[in-house]
């Protein structure tokens, strides 16, 4: 319900007007959220009804919604307006007198959100002290009014002419290490555009030492949804209340935003140890074949739907890394075995590698830790024979550091798995012979089916060779049981059910199938059969 309507006159007549709506206990001391929109001119005015979708969620949930609309014209300049808000926020908080305290700004009011927090000068001015602010949430703002930045933007001449210093004006200029908590969120459907300009403010803000930025992009949300907060089982809804009233430090790592919040500021994993030495890492521009690359964990939509610009990346060449490094770590011989975080392996002859250019790729654009990047999931079950009740943890595939190859690989030895993602530097080990001897007799969709681009050495051993590939710990990146077997392992009849019941199993899983054409699954059942045999 709203309560009260104020307008604060600026010098040139009423810029700025505030709704409250109060929560249904309007005596009780709670979280007061500041809620500020601006006129831009490329955007329709839709701040009534967005006001009132923030305000009538929140103060069902007991918080207080303060809801600020502000207009910059002509001769009323950003920070001119930004002072009055400022004294509009200390009127409001005063009379309040709220628990937490939490700048909320979409659009125009992004950038005054930021502005309010970064710059203490503001609420000093206004007779508040900025330590009262105890976070800020941003939705589609523009952090940096420099030029360069502003290129290409609808409103650009809106703000050139709205400030007096391009500098002074920009909310990434004041980032610090005691700034409050930031949440930014952007709709997954929404132009990316917004999420590629608020990348270099967060990275400002951590860069100068801020303890608490979180940067999510919301699937099936767009510039609209994003700001639907209302009703049970609303996870953007929970996920700003808890933001708002406490800190996401509170999130579960089995939240998928527990996971981003975990692995977007901060993450467990990094590689540092590839950045160690900086003279070998080499700039590129990103290409088609480094896109290819890395569609494999992205996606058909990879760098396209990505809040990273996409412009260049960072790598180390591959052979050269490998020869400055001790033979006791990665070994000597003509074969590399390149093993990631999940277990998963690859095999190259050192002859294709000295005419393929692999490097190692450590960074993009602005980014220096690609652990940053993560996918979540949560599998039904760890084995397809083994029933339990038990509720599996989060798990998580990094990007991390990641193998590739400037020029194309042969198409025998070109991998559809994501064992080439999620590397460090004990991911390397020169081996003398052919890890894969015992197997290069196969011929056929048999010799594709474990050899292959979605080859199952990848993942499991067959005659003592291949890998023990797991999952990894959303909590810290650390190996979880499941195990993959070597195929001699598996009990006949589960191994029948994988091969030819490949829909059921794999929805037993929670994943997708992984096609074997019958004909190549009678062979390769046939061919463990008798493994097996050979080993009574």
């Amino acid at each position: 319900m709203t309560y009260a309507w104020v307008q604060w006159l600026g010098p040139q007549g009423p810029n700025v007007s505030v709704d409250l709506y109060a929560p249904p206990l309007a005596g009780k001391r709670g979280p007061l959220v500041v809620f500020l929109q601006g006129n831009e001119p490329s955007q329709p005015d839709e701040r009534l009804a967005f006001a009132a979708n923030v305000g009538d969620a929140l103060q069902r949930k007991g918080v207080a919604v303060a809801a600020v609309s502000f207009n910059i014209h002509t001769g009323y300049t950003l920070r001119a307006c930004a002072a009055d808000v400022a004294r509009v926020v200390q009127e409001v908080t005063g009379a309040r007198n709220p628990t937490r305290l939490v700048l909320v700004g979409r659009g125009l009011g992004a950038w005054m959100a930021s502005i309010l927090a970064l710059d203490r000068r503001l609420l000093e001015g206004a007779g508040m002290d900025p330590e009262r602010v105890d976070g800020v949430i941003v939705l589609r703002g523009t952090y940096d009014l420099g030029g360069a930045v502003l290129e290409g933007d609808p409103d650009a001449a809106f703000f050139a002419g709205s400030v007096e210093d391009l500098r002074e004006s920009s909310p990434i200029t004041y980032a610090r290490s005691d700034a409050p908590p930031f949440l930014m969120l952007f709709g997954e459907e929404d132009d990316v555009g917004w999420a590629r300009k608020a990348r270099p403010f967060a990275h400002a803000l951590l860069n100068a030492g801020a303890r608490d930025v979180d940067y999510f992009i919301v699937p099936m949300r767009d510039a609209h949804s994003i700001l639907d907060w209302g009703g049970r089982g609303n996870p953007v809804g929970d996920l700003v209340l808890t933001f708002i009233t406490s800190s996401l430090d509170e999130l579960s790592i089995d939240d998928p935003f527990g996971v981003l919040h975990r692995w977007g500021a901060r993450p467990p994993l990094d590689a540092s140890e590839f950045r160690k030495d900086p003279r070998p890492i080499t700039t590129y521009p990103v290409d088609d074949a480094l896109r290819e690359t890395m569609m494999v964990l992205l996606g058909e939509a990879g760098l396209e739907r990505s809040p990273l610009p996409g412009k260049t990346y960072q790598a180390i060449d591959l052979l050269g890394y490998l020869a400055q490094r001790p033979r006791s770590e990665v070994g000597e011989g003509d074969w590399l075995v390149v093993s990631n975080l999940r277990g998963e392996r690859l095999y190259f002859p050192r002859e294709v590698l000295e005419r393929t250019q692999p490097v190692i790729v450590v960074g993009l654009d602005d980014e220096d830790n690609l652990y940053r990047l993560v996918d979540f999931y949560r599998m039904k079950r760890a084995y397809s024979w083994i029933k339990s009740d038990e509720r599996l943890p989060m798990m998580i595939r990094p990007l991390g550091a990641f193998l590739h190859f400037r020029m194309p690989l042969p198409a025998d030895l070109r991998s559809g798995t994501l064992a080439a993602f999620g590397l460090d530097a004990a991911s390397f080990r020169w081996v003398r012979g052919d890890p894969l001897a015992p197997l290069r007799s196969l011929t056929g969709g048999l010799r594709e089916a474990l050899l292959g681009e979605q080859g199952c050495i990848t993942c499991h051993e067959l005659r003592g060779v291949g890998a023990r590939s797991h999952h990894a710990l959303a909590l810290d990146g650390s190996p979880y049981g499941a195990f993959a077997l070597p195929f001699e392992d598996y009990p006949s009849d589960v191994l029948r059910r994988f091969l030819f019941e490949q829909d059921a199993v794999a929805e037993s899983f929670g994943v997708m199938p992984l096609r074997v054409d019958k004909a190549v699954a009678v062979q390769l059942l046939d061919l463990v059969n008798r493994e097996k045999n050979g080993k009574r």
